[in-house]
């Protein structure tokens, strides 16, 4: 199992890092639609591409040790 989950979540994590400006992009763009304008812009102003980056080094480094 773990030969399995720690592969994708490197994968996983890394391509969240690597595409971060899009994922931020799209996923401000989606917040209106799901709980009203004022949050998607209160997201837009208080968070930055950079934390979606952070975001996906998290499952890099967590699926890290599973490949071995």
């Amino acid at each position: 199992m773990n030969l399995f989950v720690g592969p994708v979540m490197v994968v996983v994590g890394i391509l969240t890092a690597r595409n971060r400006v899009s994922l931020f992009k799209w996923s401000v763009s989606q917040q209106p639609d799901l709980f009203g304008d004022n949050v998607g812009d209160a997201q837009q102003r208080a968070s930055s591409p950079s934390w979606m980056g952070f975001g996906g080094v998290g499952p890099s480094a967590a699926g890290g040790p599973l490949l071995f």
